[in-house]
């Protein structure tokens, strides 16, 4: 249910987001043709339907951008002031790629001021609606419309994490009626503010004296088996039960109900699992990988042929990489070294200057004169948006190492594998080969915990000018 209530909510919003910023695009083309006399162009009213042409792209631009930069997210627990950042954030980058592409585009029929009228209506609608939003949330509560009661049982460490939670999402329009005490020994008489009703004993007047609609369970799985008359007394009354999944303590994975068919599984991920973004995040590597492929077929003819000028072999360095959870694939590279490279790699191995399994050593004597400069520029990684485009790697992730790297692994750093590599990642742009091969696998894991469209773009962004000033690269 909350769940359900936090998808409406959000969604809500959404569709109102959309209907004002289409709404503040009709006000400025209307102000910007009523204001006629103070612009040397005159009226644009016959310009219409070229402005409901871009419309639509904004509509949908728009779209994207609330979603990547997780603005649903901000509205259920974020300041005012945090939310209105996220919103200036939504409408500048929005404006911005608006006027790059008319200007691009030479798309001159577009009115300016309109642009400019949008951007800062855009703005005001979007945060008052926002503030409008929590004015009448908090006059409901203070009203006490549709508030939904809940009784706590238990008083530790969850039921005081159940307490803040209902404190700061006041859109789900909850209220924390109370906690019922187990255990009488440290029994206290407040919680969070809120008061203990009793305890176990008392449990059945509790209910009847109260107006409960749920009653959450925050106790251990050994008081569990000790309170199933309290969980039939519930159901008697109808009175919907819930229970926090406190038993594996240590489990920092997101945890959610699935079912297969008619089986109910409880399921335990410590990746992404929005399908949405995901697959968002699939379209952009097919989209950008094909056409840098295409923009950069001229670079990979003439790397190609100064490669094969400067050196004997191969133009592409082939090698199996260990993928999404240790699927093996080959990965693509500009060659960059001599061609037997890996046979000489045993012999330098004492000159080896990174821990962990990764070998790295600074003027590696392997290398060709082209491939340092290829290397220095992250030209060579070139080729991996075939892998990308194959669907084998994608444009943002933990790099993928050797096989032979990989089964060197410890426990806690194969977790790593749980995403699909990329071209570039955190740790690409925080430093490179610089960093060592412990701090690569914590940016490694940051990233997996932190995942987001907007985490992918950023990190996108950052990726070409590192590659072209050679940072950190060897």
């Amino acid at each position: 249910m909350f769940r359900q209530k936090e998808r409406i909510t959000s969604g809500f919003v959404f569709i109102l987001d959309l209907i004002l910023t289409a709404s503040a695009f009709l006000v400025a083309f209307w102000a910007r043709d009523a204001l006629h006399a103070y612009f040397p162009l005159g009226r644009i009213n016959v310009l219409f339907e070229f402005h409901m042409r871009l419309l639509l792209v904004i509509i949908c631009l728009w779209s994207l951008l609330f979603l990547i930069t997780k603005l649903y997210e901000t509205f259920k627990t974020k300041t005012l002031f945090q939310e209105t950042f996220a919103v200036f954030k939504v409408v500048f980058v929005g404006s911005f790629i608006i006027g790059f592409g008319v200007f691009f585009l030479r798309y001159f029929m577009i009115s300016r001021a309109v642009m400019v009228f949008f951007g800062l209506l855009n703005f005001l609608f979007l945060v008052g609606e926002r503030m409008v939003i929590r004015g009448i949330v908090k006059y409901r509560r203070s009203k006490g419309w549709s508030l939904l009661n809940i009784i706590v049982v238990g008083t530790g460490k969850e039921a005081e994490e159940i307490a803040e939670v209902i404190d700061q999402q006041h859109h789900w329009n909850l209220r924390l009626v109370g906690f019922v005490a187990i255990d009488r020994k440290g029994h206290r008489e407040t919680i969070k503010g809120c008061p203990v009703l009793g305890g176990r004993d008392d449990f059945p007047r509790i209910i009847n004296e109260n107006v409960v609609d749920e009653v959450i369970f925050a106790v251990t799985r050994q008081s569990m088996e000790r309170l199933g008359d309290l969980f039939l007394l519930c159901e008697e009354e109808g009175i919907k039960t819930r229970v926090t999944l406190n038993f594996f303590p240590h489990i920092f994975s997101q945890i959610f109900l699935e079912r297969l068919q008619d089986i109910p599984l409880l399921t335990f991920s410590t990746t992404p699992t929005n399908e949405f973004a995901l697959f968002i995040k699939r379209v952009m590597d097919i989209v950008i990988s094909s056409v840098c492929l295409i923009v950069l077929s001229p670079l990979f003819l003439i790397v190609s042929l100064l490669i094969k000028m400067t050196s004997e072999g191969p133009v592409f360095f082939k090698q199996d990489r260990s993928g999404l959870y240790y699927r093996m694939f080959t990965m693509y590279k500009f060659r960059s070294m001599v061609v037997d490279a890996e046979e000489r790699k045993r012999d330098l191995r004492h000159l080896n200057e990174m821990d962990g399994p990764i070998f790295k050593i600074r003027n590696d004597p392997r290398i060709t004169g082209i491939g340092e400069w290829i290397r220095k520029t992250s030209i060579d990684e070139l080729p991996q948006l075939i892998n990308v485009l194959k669907g084998e790697m994608s444009l943002v992730g933990p790099r993928p190492h050797p096989v032979e790297e990989v089964r060197e692994y410890t426990s806690w750093q194969r977790r790593r594998l749980s995403m699909k590599p990329g071209i570039t990642g955190l740790w690409q742009i925080g430093g490179r080969s610089d960093t060592t091969f412990a701090e690569s696998m914590k940016h490694d894991l940051d990233y997996i915990d932190n995942w987001s469209l907007w985490l992918d773009i950023k990190i996108l962004m950052k990726t070409l000018p590192a590659a072209l000033l050679g940072k950190g690269a060897r």
